[in-house]
């Protein structure tokens, strides 16, 4: 029972700071990294300026119609 508490504890931690990503810097690494969450699939490409505020805006009302 304590470890399926501990792997829900840790799961919600991950949604957490993987959405907050996405509301704040929803931006891919330069590199290629491991183990990314299931949002960071969604995030613009390293380097995309163009209309970056309007394209932040769109993901956050996107990440906004999910709650």
């Amino acid at each position: 029972m304590y470890c399926s508490y501990a792997v829900g504890l840790l799961a919600y931690a991950n949604e957490i700071i993987a959405r907050t990503e996405q509301y704040f810097c929803p931006i891919k690494h330069a590199g290629k990294i491991l183990g990314t969450h299931a949002r960071y699939e969604h995030f613009l490409e390293y380097g995309e300026a163009d209309n970056y505020h309007g394209k932040l805006e769109a993901l956050r009302e996107e990440l906004g119609k999910e709650t």
